[in-house]
């Protein structure tokens, strides 16, 4: 689980919008973790993902981040 990513959403300013294909992915699984909140867009005639709107972090994902900041050495 991209747990870094999502040390990193904390300190960003949230909506967020996101187009980098790595990021997307990272995305995808927090959202389907249900530790952001987060809108999807696909291509026109796709399947795939291409960009994202980060609205927030969920309360589960804030305290996955508690978790995270009280394990030393965790890295994600």
């Amino acid at each position: 689980m991209p747990l870094n990513y999502l040390q990193r959403l904390e300190k960003s300013s949230l909506p967020l919008t996101v187009t980098d294909p790595d990021e997307v992915r990272k995305v995808e699984v927090l959202r389907a973790a249900l530790l952001i909140e987060a809108r999807l867009r696909r291509a026109t005639g796709a399947g795939s993902v291409h960009s994202a709107i980060v609205y927030s972090i969920t309360s589960a994902g804030m305290e996955h981040l508690r978790r995270l900041r009280r394990s030393p050495g965790s890295s994600g």
